[in-house]
This record gives structure tokens, sequence and C-alpha cells, in this order.
């Protein structure tokens, strides 16, 4: 039997251009990461990545006295959006590709309900 032609068919049944494909379609997603990672180096950089949003705690303080447990020490009836006690926080998220904004029109006030 002549074996060299049995090689010649092998070679044949893969397709040349299937490593060409494979090669592009890695190159796009390392193209893809390397976009994500210069927007994220820019988020940084302007103060507006990850953690930049975060807040820290804070204690309420109370002037009346001792509070009884359950008993209510804010209220806020969201007639208006009261920046003194409410604030956006604009940050990426870990995830990546989602931006947390501060527009109005993420968060309003109307009939006394605070939409977030």
């Amino acid at each position: 039997e002549d074996w060299s032609r049995v090689k010649y068919c092998t070679k044949l049944g893969k397709p040349k251009w299937s490593k060409n494909w494979i090669t592009l379609g890695l190159g796009i997603l390392c193209l893809i990461q390397l976009i994500g990672l210069i927007i994220l180096i820019v988020l940084l950089v302007s103060g507006q990545g990850p953690g930049a949003g975060s807040s820290s705690i804070s204690a309420s303080k109370i002037t009346s006295g001792h509070v009884q447990p359950g008993e209510l020490i804010f209220k806020d009836e969201f007639d208006t959006l009261d920046l003194n006690h409410w604030r956006h926080e604009r940050y990426l998220t870990e995830d990546g590709f989602v931006l947390y904004g501060t527009s109005e029109n993420n968060s309003y006030v109307e009939d006394g309900v605070l939409f977030i």
C-alpha cells in the first residue's frame, strides 16, 4: 500500500484556515481585555475607579439621650432629594463594564417616593 497518499488525505482533511480563525479570535479577546484595562486605568487615575465612591461608615448622633431598641432615629419623607442626607456614588464595579453614575435620570423623587 502507498501510505504517503493516506498522509496526504489526512492533511487535506484539516482546513488550513482553522488555525488562523482561532488566532484571530484569541487576538480579539486580548484586544477587548486590553481596552477594558485601559478604561479601568483611566477611571482609576481620574478618581472614579473601584472604591472611588465608597462611603465610610458614619454613626448617627443622638442628642436626646438613650435610644430604645426599634426606636426611629432618622426619617425622610422624600418631598425632595435632600443632598445634605443623601449623595450619589459614582464608581466602576469590580466586574467591569458597569459604571454607576450620578444622572438625575437614575435617581429622583416623585410623589414622596425615592426612585433609584
